[in-house]
């Protein structure tokens, strides 16, 4: 990838500028946010990866993030804040104004190299490396083409505050439990009846419908300090730092009203409505421990989606698991990934002081 690091300091520059470089990557330094800042908008080719610090004089790494973002050929660009910072307050600070992934000094370049492989698949992910103006016109193009939006794409809202990427979201997710400081509970919510909305509308309609309906969610639930993530299939997840009163009844009753009240329709005789799932608890576990939290909470709101009337398709949902979303098994293989990492990681060490 052609990637920009950006810290004050010089030492820290020049070591990630030898790695990077070793694995085949084009590495531009900046000492400062101007500097970053006088560098992407004199470059050619639109850069594919940045690494930012946060404490730096004059422009801190959030603040540049925030900038960055403003970009229209960056707004879905991967940002790696790479920061002695580990306080939850940076942490929640970053992914707020934007940024992808979150290491921590000092940091292992095998752990590294692994952020990096994930910023590369979000990279090939844009439509080839298209930026993100280029990109719209051809989605435009291919939408005049009969283009479809698939059911389970997790389709890229931008502008919603609280609302983050779902690669952003699990980072995010990792980050904290990283640092032991994943003392939250995840819970999901599902448009009602999203196959058949998705089956009846445009491919434009159901990305206006489904960012109508992420917005009311995220006003409502601002006030909690969340961060949600649209998965596809009509799901969000929401991440927030403390048990919510009431039940999941209470919750999208809630959320119902303030559709209703903003006119988030199909039709004018259609209300949209959502169903919420339950609260699962994320206190203290692994870091694969946190991403099948994530697929509990997918699996609590699809079996309260599934009708109560039919038994074979309940019992598929709670004994075989064999109808699980795309989303949920996403999940499961990232989460077995890590297991696997950790495992790895952890035999190098004993290898390493034998």
């Amino acid at each position: 990838m052609k990637i920009l690091a950006v810290d004050d300091e010089t030492s820290i520059l020049e070591l990630l500028k030898i790695y990077l470089e070793t694995e085949s990557h084009d590495v531009t330094v900046a000492s400062s946010g101007q500097e970053a800042l006088e560098i992407i908008s004199s470059t050619d080719d639109d850069i594919q990866c940045l690494l930012l610090d946060i404490q730096m004089p004059e422009m801190n790494g959030v603040a540049l993030c925030e900038h960055i973002r403003a970009l229209p050929d960056y707004a879905r660009t991967p940002i790696i804040m790479l920061t002695a910072m580990s306080q939850k307050g940076y942490i929640d600070q970053a992914f707020s104004a934007g940024a992808t992934d979150y290491v921590t000094k000092p940091f292992d370049f095998s752990e590294l190299k692994i952020r990096l492989q994930l910023a590369k698949s979000i990279v090939n992910e844009l439509n080839g490396g298209l930026t993100t103006s280029r990109r719209s016109k051809h989605i435009i193009q291919s939408l005049n083409s009969s283009f479809l939006v698939g059911p389970d794409e997790p389709i890229s809202l931008e502008g919603i505050h609280g609302l983050v990427g779902y690669q952003a979201f699990e980072n995010y997710v990792l980050q904290l439990s990283r640092a032991s400081l994943l003392f939250a509970y995840v819970f999901a919510i599902k448009i009602k009846d999203f196959d058949s909305l998705h089956k009846s509308k445009s491919s434009v309609d159901v990305m206006d419908l489904v960012g109508a309906v992420a917005k009311v969610i995220a006003s409502n639930l601002s006030h909690s300090g969340n961060f949600i993530s649209y998965r596809g299939n009509g799901v969000f997840l929401c991440i927030n730092h403390r048990k919510m009163p009431g039940s999941p009844t209470d919750r999208e009753a809630e959320i119902n009203t303030a559709l209703l009240c903003g006119s988030v329709h199909t039709a004018p005789e259609a209300p949209i409505s959502v169903i919420a799932g339950e609260e699962i608890s994320m206190r203290s576990i692994s870091r694969s421990g946190a991403l099948f939290s994530l697929q509990r909470a997918v699996a609590s709101v699809e079996e309260r989606t599934a009708p109560s009337t039919d038994p074979a398709t309940v019992s598929r949902l709670l004994l075989r698991n064999q109808s699980r979303s795309v989303e949920q098994a996403r999940l499961e293989r990232r989460a077995y990934q890590i297991v696997l990492d950790d495992l790895v990681r952890e035999q190098r060490r004993t290898s390493n002081s034998q």
